[in-house]
């Protein structure tokens, strides 16, 4: 599969549970977990939004990779949607405690978003 299949089912996850995804950004905001390198791309202020608005947005900072920003390419649907679950999947082997705790809020906040359907189905698209 290319970037364009990924992409197309990201959207139809999105249409199916009529939410929608919105970046502001970029800004040149470092992460957490920056020591100093930058090998990292740009910022953005992500909101999942229910556009039924029958639940509260979920919004969180998000960093494209650094080849995304050579690239000049904003974040789609699809890298928003799996960095969501690779980050609730993560299990950081050396991170530092606040990093992990970062970790577990943003999964707790993710996953009282989400559904357990919806949480179900997001693994069908990431495992494709």
């Amino acid at each position: 599969m290319n970037m364009i299949d990924y992409e197309r089912l990201a959207t139809i996850f999105l249409d199916k549970y009529d939410l929608a995804i919105h970046a502001d950004g970029p800004t040149l905001e470092c992460p957490p977990w920056c020591d100093g390198n930058h090998i990292h791309g740009r910022h953005y202020e992500v909101s999942v939004m229910d556009k039924k608005e029958k639940r509260d947005t979920f919004t969180f900072d998000f960093w494209e990779s650094e080849r995304d920003c050579q690239n000049n390419d904003r974040p789609n649907n699809y890298t928003v949607l799996s960095m969501i679950l690779s980050t609730m999947r993560a299990e950081p082997f050396d991170a530092n405690e606040a990093i992990l705790k970062s970790i577990q809020d943003f999964s707790k906040r993710a996953k009282k978003f989400f559904t357990e359907e919806e949480l179900e189905n997001l693994k069908n698209i990431a495992s494709n």
